[in-house]
């Protein structure tokens, strides 16, 4: 994923994808929330967050795992011919991480933007 279109933007999601809660009014920015407390709203009976951002925290913990693994090899005795590309694993799954967390705000911004619009008028 290096280059062209497919590269990911690392910095903050939340300063890029703030959603605003329909529920509450509130901006929820899940990444710098505590996991109970997104794990609470999931649970609740609030439109958001839902089944989307779910998946894409799953994607996202996933990601952060074969990450973790990459650095746990890395520099490990056994393994010096493989250190190139466990560091392109590595940048791969951080940009899927970055990715993953992206989608996640996404998710439950579009679901909100959605929701208001069925509550206008017809």
């Amino acid at each position: 994923m290096q280059g062209g279109t497919d590269e990911i933007d690392t910095r903050s999601v939340s300063t890029r994808y703030a959603s605003l809660c329909p529920c509450t009014g509130k901006n929820q920015m899940y990444l710098e929330q505590t996991l109970q407390h997104y794990l609470d709203d999931l649970a609740s009976a609030q439109p958001t967050p839902g089944g989307g951002s779910a998946s894409a925290l799953s994607g996202a913990m996933g990601a952060a795992l074969a990450s973790m693994v990459c650095r746990l090899t890395l520099g490990k005795a056994g393994y010096e011919q493989a250190q190139a590309e466990v560091e392109d694993i590595l940048e791969q799954t951080e940009q899927l991480r970055a990715r993953f967390q992206q989608l996640l705000e996404e998710d439950i911004a579009a679901y909100g933007r959605l929701s208001a619009c069925y509550k206008m008028p017809r």
